[in-house]
Parts: structure tokens; C-alpha cells; sequence
């Protein structure tokens, strides 16, 4: 009896033993369940350091409307009007330059009358010269007499059509379209040529306005992207000028962007320049990269699809990459969630 117990424990032992061999030989070689993760593709880009500097937007026309003429103000838009091109804005008292418009017309007139008598009066001189009925001398003072009242004719239309001119200058238009933000004279200010009327700024066509550092203008050119941030959004823009005449105290360069957001004008905004030329680098997404005791790693995936850990330095970023340098090379695989629970060698479970 003794003997068949003893046989029957040694059966059961050796199943345990078998058992347990085969669990184990089934298991991965750190005896974990492979982690999930999510990955992403290391790539290669050209990539340049940037500098933000402080920019204001600005209009492309922004302009102090003058009086072209002198005279009272009768009339003018409030602060706050939109106005379109060639549309008044302003009124002085036409009345003194009315007169000088008929005053001008009537000596038109007289004129006119008069160069039609002297014409006729030189016709009939020259019928009695053929006829020797006067003299040579009479004809040509008849001819002279009729010259000088056409010359000034001539005079008398062009100080009309000056008049007219003046005339149309009592009434102040814009040059173009925009907002009336400030009145500069009131109403029954007396003006003269070139005094300012109303500040008139186009809120249509915009600009930011920025200065650089003389030592970047080189890699600045027209058409060169760059990107504006108001603080609450950040969006690409265009370079449309570079200004190469620095200020004699800060020597800083004018740069002028071209910029299609909706910004109100004198809003800061922040411009992000090239520093530097572009460099050719490997870059991963941020989220690939683990900090911990001031160094910095990432998880790429080895072709046995299992975590090999690798120390990298980080440099430039660009939307959401990284410059990373270290054992990383172009199209591997590198992980961008779940690398925070991994260690060297684990197996991975890589999902969509």
C-alpha cells in the first residue's frame, strides 16, 4: 500500500513539473504580457533656429486729410465713420470762391467777344490793304490787337478752369476707403492749405510692422513665410518688405508682413524670424520624448518589435517635432504613448 502512494505522488509531481515547464516556455522572456503602445515614424527635415520679436499691426493707409484750400468749416463726419473713396468728408464755405468762378466766367465771355471784333476787324483791313484803301501799319496793329485779346482768352480759360478746381476743393473727399478716427479742426475752424481736417485709417488693408537685428536681414527675403502670435493664436504670414536702413541707435532693421487674420490695428503681436540657416535633422513628435533626472530618452522599437531605450539630446522644434539627436535614424519607429511604463526590452503590443 505504502509502495503504490508513493508511486502515485511521484506521478503527480512529474505533471506539476511538465505543466509548469510548458507555462513558462510559453511566457515572454520578462515575464510580461506585451505593453500597448502607439507609435509614430522618426524623419528626416530641414529645420532653422527662430527668434520672436515684438511687431505692431498696422495699416497700409493711415493718413492726416488736409484742406487743399482756405476757408470756414461748415460741415464734417463724426469720429467713427466708415467712408468710402472720393466720398466728402468735410465742407468749407464755397461762396467767396462761387464769386471768383463768375468772375472768371464773365471775363471768358468779354474776351471771347472780343477776339470775335478783332477778327472781324482784321478781315476788313486785309480787304482794304489789297485795295490800297490803308496802310501796311494799320493792318499789322489790327493783326497784333487780335493775337493779344486770343492770348488772353487763353489766360482768362485756364483761371476758369481754376477756379472750378478750388470750387471742387471746398468739398474734402478721401483718397480712400477706412475709418474717420480723429477730428483734428471743428466745426467753423477757419483752415488754411495743408491744415489737417480728420485722420482718416484704412482698417481694411493691414499690416505688421517688426524690426530685426541687422545680423538676420540676410535670410530674410520677400515672400519668406514666418509666423505671427497675438497670444492667443499663432498663423502664417508672408514677408512683403524688408527695409535695409537700420536705426542709427538701435540698429534695428524695419520689416514689413503681410498678414490676412482679422487683427485690430495697434494690436502687439510676437514674429517668429530665422536666426540661422536651416540644418538637415532627424525629428520625432514631442510626445516620443521622456524627461527624467534632467536627460531626456525615447523608445524606439526594435524589429522583434520590443522597447530599446535611447538617450537623446533635443534641439529645434517645429509644430508638435523635435530635433533629437542619438542612435536614430530616418522611418524607425518610436513611441508616443505609453513609453512612461517601459523599460528596456519589453515587448510591445503596437496598436492603430
Amino acid at each position: 500500500m505504502f509502495r503504490k502512494l508513493l508511486i502515485l505522488t511521484c506521478l503527480l509531481t512529474c505533471l506539476i513539473i511538465y505543466t509548469g515547464s510548458g507555462t513558462a516556455a510559453m511566457a515572454k522572456p520578462d515575464g510580461r504580457a506585451p505593453a500597448s503602445v502607439e507609435t509614430a515614424t522618426a524623419s528626416q527635415q530641414w529645420l532653422s533656429p527662430k527668434m520672436q520679436v515684438p511687431g505692431t499691426v498696422v495699416s497700409l493707409n493711415d493718413a492726416k486729410i488736409s484742406a487743399q484750400v482756405q476757408g470756414t468749416i461748415i460741415w464734417m463726419v463724426q469720429v467713427g465713420s466708415h467712408v468710402q473713396t472720393d466720398e466728402v468728408i468735410a465742407q468749407l464755405d464755397p461762396r467767396l470762391l462761387e464769386i471768383k468762378q463768375q468772375q472768371a466766367q464773365a471775363q471768358v465771355q468779354r474776351l471771347t467777344t472780343e477776339l470775335d471784333f478783332a477778327d472781324k476787324t482784321l478781315k476788313r483791313q486785309q480787304a482794304l490793304t489789297s485795295n490800297s484803301n490803308t496802310t501796311l501799319t494799320q493792318l499789322e496793329r489790327s493783326q497784333a490787337d487780335r493775337d493779344i485779346t486770343k492770348h488772353q482768352l487763353s489766360f482768362a480759360k485756364a483761371s476758369l478752369a481754376q477756379a472750378k478746381i478750388l470750387l471742387q476743393h471746398t468739398q474734402i473727399t478721401t483718397p480712400f476707403a477706412g475709418v474717420v478716427v480723429e477730428k483734428i479742426n471743428q466745426l467753423g475752424s477757419f483752415v488754411q492749405v495743408g491744415t489737417p481736417i480728420v485722420r482718416l485709417i484704412d482698417t481694411d488693408n493691414i499690416e505688421v510692422s517688426a524690426r530685426v537685428p541687422g545680423r538676420i536681414l540676410r535670410l530674410l527675403k520677400p515672400n519668406t513665410q514666418v509666423m505671427v502670435s497675438d497670444g492667443k493664436q499663432q498663423n502664417p504670414a508672408i514677408i512683403r518688405s524688408v527695409i535695409p536702413v537700420g536705426d542709427k541707435v538701435s540698429r534695428m532693421m524695419e520689416v514689413r508682413i503681410k498678414i490676412t487674420s482679422n487683427y485690430l490695428i495697434g494690436s502687439a503681436v510676437k514674429v517668429e524670424f530665422p536666426s540661422a540657416n536651416a540644418k538637415d535633422v532627424i525629428v520625432v513628435p514631442q510626445d516620443s520624448i521622456i524627461f527624467r533626472a534632467n536627460k531626456a530618452y525615447l523608445f524606439k522599437v526594435s524589429d522583434k518589435k520590443t522597447a530599446i531605450k535611447v538617450p537623446v539630446t533635443t534641439g529645434l522644434q517645429k509644430e508638435g517635432l523635435v530635433e533629437v539627436t542619438g542612435e536614430l535614424k530616418q522611418g524607425d519607429q518610436v513611441v508616443i504613448r505609453g513609453g512612461e511604463r517601459l523599460s528596456d526590452g519589453r515587448a510591445l503590443e503596437i496598436g492603430e
